[in-house]
């Protein structure tokens, strides 16, 4: 156990740091942005996040969980055919999502596909290092763009730059290009990879419980954005991105324990080991006493970065700071159905809660508006918890 909090001491406090950087990058933009400018550049991240993922599609944590178990190495090859499918398949959905949205300038289209290539193969790299918990590697692939995000920032507050919507857009997609410096460090066995789709196939096809549960987790900013956009404008997502940015730091720590927890629990199984109940239970209380602690500071922070400007998100901090930090500990229990290899117990819990989301959504939005949005998240959050719970107890008892 002390391995693994050391592991999830660097993974999470490496992202930490990566994320504080970008986040003073984004709180130059919204400083500097009008509210609709800021709502639109919200709405191309979370569409670039949403479309990125896809490119994984839960065949990372499925790499690392069968490489793992089955020591196959024909699984480096379908892991990067896969990729590569995954990757034209986003590159040609995802302008037409943003499109439906009401973004339709060329360019802002193009800079699109420059991110969704560089974070793309950013998440390939991730896999390759997960599997050989080569954690300081695996961070260095989001360090330097944060780096640079962070550079910017500071750029930004003392007007040696003032970007435009795509100047901005256009650093943040680029910035994880530097990542490619990273290829010599992979193993060996992964950079004699070839392409093969024959067969890949079935292995994109075991992974599609996974992925569609991963696009929906991962496309909750995008939903939320969405559904601000079409209730109201540009200006409210940017209040409502603005305050699911900042309780952002518990899908941070739930990554940042699902990195660690997956490999060492498949090396448990493969050993033939009981999956560590007792880790999880203390890491989701030292979780929800981390949201404690950020609901009471937060609202001074927002208030002494934004002033007036961003008013009217306080009201939604404490719901959402709460809410992500349900969402994470749902989404870090996931490990467990990879290792007991029962990950159609995933896209059936996250179908239950965006059918909830929606529901609640459709009833709270209507009448309460942001408030209703946030509270829907906050109870098809708590919804998705206790079905996970539930159901990882039948398991483990059966």
């Amino acid at each position: 156990m002390k391995k693994s909090f050391l592991s999830i001491a660097l993974v999470g406090g490496g992202n930490v740091v990566n994320a504080v950087l970008a986040f003073f990058f984004l709180t130059a933009l919204a400083k500097l942005f009008s509210l609709e400018d800021f709502g639109k550049y919200s709405l191309l991240l979370s569409v670039l996040t949403f479309s990125a993922k896809g490119t994984d599609f839960g065949t990372n944590s499925l790499y690392v969980a069968r490489s793992i178990a089955k020591d196959d190495p024909k699984l480096d090859s379908h892991l990067a055919t896969i990729k590569l499918i995954l990757l034209v398949l986003a590159g040609f959905l995802g302008p037409i999502v943003l499109i439906s949205l009401g973004i339709r300038e060329t360019q802002l289209i193009l800079i699109f596909l420059l991110g969704l290539v560089a974070y793309g193969f950013s998440f390939y790299l991730q896999a390759l290092f997960q599997k050989t918990e080569k954690y300081f590697l695996y961070l260095l692939t989001n360090s330097f763009s944060a780096l640079i995000k962070g550079g910017a920032a500071a750029l930004i507050f003392t007007k040696l730059w003032q970007p435009t919507l795509p100047e901005a857009y256009f650093l943040f997609c680029a910035s994880m290009l530097p990542a490619i410096v990273l290829i010599p460090f992979l193993p060996k066995l992964a950079l004699k990879g070839k392409i093969d789709f024959v067969g890949s196939f079935n292995y994109l096809f075991s992974s599609i419980p996974g992925g569609i549960s991963q696009l929906l987790q991962e496309g909750w900013p995008a939903f939320n954005n969405g559904i601000a956009k079409l209730a109201s404008g540009f200006s409210d997502v940017g209040i409502f991105s603005l305050a699911n940015k900042l309780s952002n730091i518990f899908s941070i720590m739930s990554v940042s324990i699902f990195t660690v927890l997956l490999p060492k629990n498949a090396i448990r199984k493969k050993n033939k080991e009981g999956y560590d109940f007792a880790e999880t239970g203390i890491i989701s209380l030292l979780i929800i006493g981390a949201s404690v602690i950020a609901i009471l500071i937060s609202k001074e922070f927002l208030q002494l970065f934004f002033g007036d400007k961003f008013k009217a998100s306080l009201v939604l901090l404490d719901i959402l700071i709460f809410s992500s930090a349900i969402t994470a500990i749902h989404t870090f229990m996931e490990n467990y159905f990879y290792v007991v290899q029962k990950i159609k117990y995933i896209l059936q819990i996250n179908l239950f809660k965006l059918a909830s989301f929606v529901l609640l959504g459709i009833t709270l939005v209507s009448k309460y508006k942001l408030y209703g949005l946030a509270m829907a998240n906050l109870f098809s959050s708590l919804l998705a918890l206790i079905l996970i719970v539930l159901v990882v107890r039948k398991l483990d008892q059966a």
